[in-house]
């Protein structure tokens, strides 16, 4: 008599509480992931077309009166640059690089699911690789590059429902 069976009693499932987005707090972690586009400057001709590279990591926001918050996050991110050449020319140069961008965001009204921000970001240079064609193997040697790197930095964020 000590096991009764619960399958007749009706319950509510408890919601699990990761499946939505919860409110804001007075902090936020999170995780980042995404494309982006770039390109390198410098003395060789540039090609017409951008790179596409990735990045993921995760985000900190502390969240401060009236909308305002600070968001520091910590990258790991693809970029380059494609340039004309013949080999035994550069043709591509892909960087690894490690972010630290810091933003000034603000919500866009009380109750609204957007945000934007503005910042600066610190990048330090994990591996490089030349290619010198479009092969798949980097081919060329190690391309000169200061290791530091400062950029400004602006943001959007749309908060859906469960993401």
């Amino acid at each position: 008599m000590a096991q009764t069976d619960s399958t007749d009693e009706e319950y509510e499932e408890e919601p699990v509480p990761w499946v939505k987005a919860s409110q804001e707090g007075k902090y936020k972690l999170g995780i980042k992931m995404g494309l982006q586009y770039c390109t390198l400057l410098g003395s060789y001709p540039l090609d017409n077309g951008v790179m596409v590279g990735v990045l993921g990591g995760g985000l900190a926001r502390v969240n401060l009166n009236g909308g305002w918050s600070f968001q520091q996050e910590m990258c790991i991110s693809f970029k380059g640059g494609r340039y004309k050449s013949t080999p035994p020319d550069i043709g591509t140069i892909k960087i690894l690089y490690l972010d630290f961008p810091l933003m000034l965001m603000k919500k866009l009204g009380n109750k609204s699911p957007h945000k934007v921000g503005l910042g600066m970001q610190y990048s330090t240079v994990i591996n490089k690789l030349i290619f010198q064609d479009k092969s798949t193997f980097p081919t060329g040697g190690d391309p000169a590059l200061d290791r530091n790197d400062w950029a400004g930095v602006s943001a959007y964020q749309y908060q859906l429902e469960y993401i």
